[in-house]
């Protein structure tokens, strides 16, 4: 590294390979007290890209090929009536208090605001998942471990609502941020948390025009338009309370 005199060495981690993890985490040791930069190959080719906007991003972003509704440390999803393969990002979470159960509603029951994919890819999952609330239930207490995920709030045409044999809301259609759906309701929720009133508040960043490889209709149509900006005044705050 003595040779690289006024640059900056940078290496991605996942592209390189030994023969144990003894060596991976020596090797890895010696990178950093070399002073190296240690990265990995996705964050890396996004750096250099520097700007969503340049007309190349969407490309780039196809060839980095990540599960981009993913997201990594959440856990699994269990058997559910929608097989989803990929889990959205869940960017706020809380748990429900006792006076917010009822229905479909544990106790211990967790809400979770999933704020839908970015149009690099297509679609995560069928039907696709996102831009919505997900109802997370637990087992009881002393029973073996286990969890029921379901969508407990999102978008749905009136004529196509229905419930499901256990009491949860659900669509005979598919409907993403609600802008592009043409529907008024959520787009991107990025939080949720319960109140002193015991109402679910959910901040939903507004309607974002994107790359529409996942949505079509949310494509972005100015080509002078930087992709991921929000559509002023479609911002909000959504209170959901028991009836």
């Amino acid at each position: 590294m003595s040779d690289l005199k006024g640059l900056a060495a940078y290496v991605a981690v996942d592209a390189c390979g030994t023969f144990s993890e003894t060596k991976r985490h020596v090797g890895l040791v010696r990178m950093l007290q070399a002073g190296v930069i240690v990265s990995d190959d996705a964050t890396l080719m996004v750096e250099i890209l520097k700007d969503n906007a340049r007309p190349e991003a969407g490309e780039v972003y196809g060839a980095i090929d990540m599960a981009w509704a993913k997201l990594v440390g959440c856990a699994p999803r269990s058997s559910s009536p929608f097989s989803v393969t990929n889990s959205p990002p869940a960017v706020g979470l809380d748990f429900a208090p006792d006076s917010f159960v009822h229905g479909v509603v544990a106790r211990g029951a967790v809400l979770v605001a999933r704020e839908g994919d970015f149009g690099f890819s297509k679609e995560n999952g069928e039907p696709p998942a996102g831009h919505d609330i997900e109802l997370v239930n637990f087992s009881a207490l002393g029973e073996r471990f286990a969890l029921e995920q379901s969508r407990f709030a999102f978008n749905c045409p009136q004529a196509d609502q229905t419930h499901r044999p256990d009491g949860a809301a659900a669509c005979k259609s598919i409907a993403d941020q609600a802008f592009s759906s043409h529907l008024r309701g959520i787009n991107r929720p990025v939080t949720a948390m319960f109140g002193p009133d015991h109402a679910l508040y959910l901040v939903d960043y507004g309607a974002v025009r994107d790359f529409g490889q996942s949505d079509p209709a949310s494509k972005f149509t100015n080509p002078l338009d930087a992709p991921l900006v929000q559509i002023p005044g479609t911002g909000v705050i959504w209170k959901i309370s028991r009836k």
